[in-house]
């Protein structure tokens, strides 16, 4: 650097200087000094040379918030990172433009539809290395933030997250809690007078149950979520509710990723009274989530849970009082019934009483008239017994005299000639009873013997072997009569060696006789009597000597 006029040249450091402010000759200054704007206006230009283009920066979002609170067209924040060799925090100042903000946060202010900038969060930046003479601020000012490096390092720690709870078992932990059947004590986390708060309370209080609700209030999001959340659940916990419920309404993802946070998650598992959740939308699904007893779509979908349990306990409860009612009625009923059955047994009492007291006169009664009979029927017996002893004493008080003859005469008959008559007389009957049958029997097997000769002769296989046929219609049954068969009808004919079916092709009635005798008919082609045979498949009815008028001859084909 050298001096020239009141001007310094920066040859070695970069483009030349013009324009440089002069400082009175009469004050000059000392060599190699130059002032503040020269210096200021150099470092610009250095970077300008350093980074010619943009550059990609990483590091975590800080006093973003209070940039927007202040409703300011242009964003003024910081981003820092710790740096893992020496640990120290590296800072620098960032500026977004009012331009920039509007294209990229819109005028929801959220990235790309689902970051919310939030102190904290870590984003990937496209930034230009500035620098602003006139405050000598060294200033990155961002062109454009990458939404998905940001949502993938949280989709990637969330992660991360859940595998590790999930090897651990602390997200099972809650689910072995059992929830009372109708909780009345209802410890509530969330956001006081936020819509989540409002929906939930209308929700319970619209169901007409006894229910308390007692409320902690808690940040459902930024820094202090952590410990609100973890500071209620204690509260809650204490106060030996029935069910903890911790509900948050909508948000961005970044929003909702509060509740992913492992301290949040490792409280939940940890509390002994069981917790529902109800944070985000139908399709948000926190790691908090996971580790609660129960995790409802919504706030207002906990809340309902909630009222059908007490609606289902006074169902069951309304149901249980019409069962105790019709019980009692079936009680009242039986015991007038049986009232009514002690009545009729009281004077069924009294009946038989007076039954027992008739029948024990009647006894007495019997008892003195069987006596009085049994004393007569006894002098009767008494008196009978005398008088059969005299009578058998003068019976047997037979004359000896008289047995020895009859004695004697029994001896005098010839029993032995008798006997020998006897038995002669019987050997003759015998004799000629065995002659008889023996006629008899002969007589009667020359009877069958002769029906067996006529039932061969009219066996109808030896009237087949003759050369007849008997003919059948399609049913089985015999014709026995040619008027019976209409032309075209199918017949089967029974040969003697098997059976043929046929169908009817013609029928001619049978010519009455000449009446001095038959005559042999004469056939269309001037045959003889003694003319052609008839063919195979005609059949003639057998014993028709006499055919009358209306007799038929078949033909069949």
């Amino acid at each position: 650097m050298t001096r020239a006029g009141g001007r310094f040249d920066f040859d070695a450091a970069g483009p030349r200087a013009r324009g440089a402010e002069e400082t009175p000759s009469d004050d000059a200054l000392p060599p190699d000094t130059v002032g503040v704007a020269a210096l200021a206006r150099r470092i610009q230009l250095a970077l300008k040379d350093a980074f010619p283009r943009r550059v990609w920066l990483v590091g975590e979002a800080s006093e973003l918030e209070r940039a927007r609170a202040r409703r300011s067209k242009h964003w003024f924040f910081r981003l820092v990172e710790e740096d893992a060799e020496d640990g120290r925090t590296y800072a620098l100042g960032a500026v977004l433009w009012a331009g920039d903000v509007r294209r990229l946060f819109g005028r929801g202010g959220v990235l790309d539809g689902v970051i919310e900038p939030k102190d904290g969060i870590r984003i990937r930046a496209l930034c230009d290395v500035d620098f602003y003479p006139p405050n000598g601020d060294l200033r990155l000012v961002v062109r454009d933030i990458d939404p998905a490096f940001t949502l993938g390092r949280l989709a990637l720690e969330r992660r991360r997250l859940i595998e590790r709870l999930t090897r651990e078992g602390v997200l099972e932990v809650q689910k072995r809690l059992e929830v009372a059947e109708v909780p009345l004590e209802v410890g509530l986390v969330t956001a006081e007078n936020s819509a989540a708060y409002r929906d939930f309370v209308e929700e319970i209080r619209s169901a007409g149950l006894a229910i308390r609700v007692r409320v902690v209030d808690a940040r459902m999001q930024g820094e202090e979520t952590v410990r609100t959340v973890c500071r209620g659940l204690d509260t809650l916990e204490r106060l030996g509710v029935d069910v903890i419920c911790l509900i948050r309404g909508g948000g961005s993802a970044v929003d909702l990723a509060w509740f992913d946070s492992e301290e949040i998650v490792r409280r939940i598992a940890a509390c002994k009274v069981p917790v529902w959740t109800g944070i985000g939308h139908e399709i948000d699904t926190s790691v908090a989530d996971l580790a609660a007893q129960t995790a409802y779509k919504t706030p207002t979908a906990v809340a309902a849970a909630l009222a059908e349990r007490g609606r289902a306990a006074r169902r069951g409860l309304d149901e249980a009082v019409r069962r105790l009612a019709r019980v009692l009625e079936r009680t009242a009923a039986e015991e007038e019934r049986l009232g009514r059955s002690v009545e009729r047994l009281v004077r069924s009492g009294r009946r038989v009483e007076d039954e027992l007291e008739r029948l024990a006169r009647a006894r007495d009664g019997v008892v003195r008239s069987g006596r009085a009979r049994i004393e007569v029927a006894a002098r009767d017996l008494r008196a009978d017994g005398r008088l059969l002893r005299s009578r058998l004493t003068h019976a047997l008080a037979v004359p000896e005299g008289a047995i020895a003859a009859l004695g004697g005469r029994l001896r005098a008959i010839p029993v032995r000639a008798v006997l020998r008559r006897e038995r002669e007389g019987t050997e003759r009957l015998l004799r000629g009873v065995r002659g008889a049958a023996a006629r008899r029997l002969e007589r009667a097997r020359e009877r069958v013997e002769a029906s067996d000769a006529r039932a061969r002769l009219l066996d109808p296989a030896h009237v087949l072997r003759r050369g007849f046929a008997v003919l059948r219609d399609v049913k089985g049954r015999v014709l026995k009569e040619a008027a019976a068969v209409e032309v075209g009808a199918r017949v089967e004919v029974e040969l003697r060696d098997g059976r043929v079916r046929a169908r009817v092709d013609r029928t001619e009635p049978r010519r009455p006789k000449e009446p001095n005798g038959p005559k042999e008919p004469v056939e269309p082609d001037g045959a003889g009597p003694k003319g052609p045979a008839p063919r195979a498949s005609e059949t003639r009815r057998d014993g028709d000597e006499e055919g009358g008028e209306g007799a038929r001859q078949l033909e069949i084909w």
